[in-house]
């Protein structure tokens, strides 16, 4: 057996081969092999470890070449004035290359598309096909689309030949006022709007009417007419806990180009602006001016919040003769 002294094990010829390992209570054991078997003794616990000799006949090894000294970059040579000229001829010549393979590309993919653009937009076909993808989105209930669809065929109409004749024009009118109107629509009537005034305080009241009704198109289906004093009559109960509601319908341009002098049927949209308390602690409802609108196609009916009701129709061909629904 070697020598069981850790310092006597340190102590011995060096080979070049170290161990190191750490004793199970922690502590560090290292040293150099020998060509002997050895022991080494913990410093701390005292147990003996056997150190194996190193291998004889193993390839002595051979430290690693010395690393080659790093060359110094080369200087990037000046970028003088000839050769700029250079660079920059050299980038023109290939932005001109690339221009002249791209341009054919361009003309033969862009060009015949344009032309046809604006052939179909100049052609009575054009506007034709417009109007009928406007009565197909408008069938399906997209009010947007169709919106969008019927105010083109009124600016190509405008820009270009009148391709619309007096009576077209007046149906393209109508058209896009009623599907303006049913693009906005509350499903709520003007007495559902109403019904939780009292239970709120009036800055609540208003702020609500502001948040959730302002701006918004209002189906009317009532009998209107003027009073004594000419003031404009709705035949709608407007009653409620926090007492009567005045609607400002005077404030419609449409309605007074009606002919109310006696009591009739109508069936209108509005929208609503907003709702104001006055000195006398009544709300009234304020209108757009601008915004009142005939339902005078047939086919809309479907649309709208109503029982199916057979008079309709009558009241319909009744307003469909009158000069109104202009889009403002």
């Amino acid at each position: 057996m070697g020598r069981t002294d850790a310092q006597t094990a340190e102590s011995s010829p060096r080979t070049g081969m170290r161990y190191q390992w750490r004793c199970p209570c922690g502590e560090p054991i290292s040293g150099y092999r020998s060509l002997t078997f050895q022991t080494v003794r913990c410093r701390q616990c005292q147990r003996i470890h056997p150190v194996f000799p190193v291998n004889p006949l193993a390839a002595p090894t051979t430290p690693p070449p010395p690393a080659a000294p790093a060359q110094r970059p080369r200087p990037a040579k000046p970028l003088t004035h000839k050769r700029m000229a250079y660079l920059g001829l050299a980038g023109f010549l290939l932005a001109v290359s690339i221009g002249l393979l791209v341009m054919p590309l361009v003309w033969k993919s862009g060009a015949p598309r344009s032309a046809q653009a604006n052939s179909d937009t100049n052609s009575p076909r054009s506007i034709a096909d417009v109007w009928k993808s406007a009565e197909a989105a408008l069938s399906e209930g997209n009010f947007e689309e169709s919106v969008e669809l019927f105010r083109m065929i009124e600016q190509e109409s405008k820009r270009t030949t009148p391709d619309l004749d007096a009576n077209q024009r007046r149906q393209l009118e109508r058209r896009l006022a009623q599907v303006l109107l049913l693009a906005d629509l509350t499903w709520l009537s003007l007495p559902e709007i109403l019904r939780p005034l009292p239970e709120m305080s009036d800055r609540h009241w208003q702020l609500h009417f502001t948040k959730y009704h302002s701006g918004k198109a209002l189906l009317i289906d009532s009998d209107l007419f003027r009073d004594g004093a000419g003031q404009i009559q709705v035949d709608l109960d407007l009653r409620t806990a926090a007492g009567p509601i005045r609607v400002m319908w005077e404030q419609v341009r449409l309605l007074q180009e009606l002919p109310l002098e006696k009591p009739q049927r109508w069936l209108f949209g509005v929208r609503l602006d907003r709702a104001v308390m006055d000195r006398n602690r009544t709300w009234t409802i304020h209108l757009q001016p601008e915004s009142g609108v005939l339902v005078t196609d047939s086919d809309l009916l479907r649309f709208l919040p109503l029982p199916p009701d057979a008079e309709l129709k009558h009241v319909q061909d009744r307003m469909r003769d009158i000069p109104v629904n202009r889009v403002r």
